[in-house]
């Protein structure tokens, strides 16, 4: 802007055909410039703006409301298989029967595990392993994601059932049921719903694979 200003203040017309002419052209070419140049700075500035504004965004999302998680092992085929990255949802509060849950410390086992909520506070679970059934106040319930049909393991740490589900807790297991460690055993035990991390709401990868319900 300084330039054009600069020509402006001294512009001198020259006596003789052709010289106010030379002397526009020098000004019109020196506004062009000028303003060429203040929109690249500006693209540039809108450019930066939006990527800040994306990476707060993202920060936001993935600090409080949705982060990504990676899963390992088979106890959750066939819905889900090791190396399939998970979206979860970190609004916990109310977990439901059949949402998808990572829960991130168990009686025994101090790591992160992935299952699927059976019970809920309030509910009676038992297992009928000879009919490979699950009955929660007193029903059967429809499982059409299990793997396999469900047996008795031979594992000492059952849990004896039935069970009512303490207030605040939840009950859950694997859909690979005879090779999970989940709920039924000691090991894992009933859930408190403060050591579940989120509750997954799709896959993000592999790609073109999101749905998980």
């Amino acid at each position: 802007m300084s330039l054009f200003l600069y020509l402006e203040q001294f512009d001198f017309r020259f006596p003789g055909p052709g010289g106010v002419r030379v002397l526009r052209r020098q000004r019109d070419y020196l506004v062009v410039f000028e303003h060429t140049k203040n929109r690249k700075y500006a693209t540039l500035y809108e450019v930066a703006a939006t990527l800040m504004a994306a990476v707060i965004l993202l920060l936001v999302l993935f600090g409080f409301v949705v982060r990504p998680v990676s899963v390992s092992g088979r106890s959750m085929n066939p819905t889900l298989a090791s190396g399939d990255w998970l979206l979860i949802s970190q609004s916990t509060a109310f977990p439901e029967r059949g949402d998808i849950v990572v829960v991130s410390d168990t009686a025994e086992v101090h790591e992160p595990i992935i299952k699927r909520v059976i019970a809920v506070a309030g509910d009676t679970i038992d297992i009928d392993y000879e009919a490979g059934a699950v009955y929660v106040n007193g029903e059967q319930i429809s499982e059409p994601y299990i793997l396999n049909k469900m047996k008795k393991p031979l594992n000492s740490s059952l849990l004896k059932l039935p069970l009512t589900v303490p207030e605040g807790c939840v009950f859950v297991m694997g859909d690979n049921r005879n090779i999970s460690l989940d709920s039924r055993f000691s090991d894992v035990g009933i859930i408190d719903v403060r050591e579940i991390q989120g509750r997954a709401v799709g896959r993000i990868f592999p790609v073109g694979n999101w749905s998980i319900y």
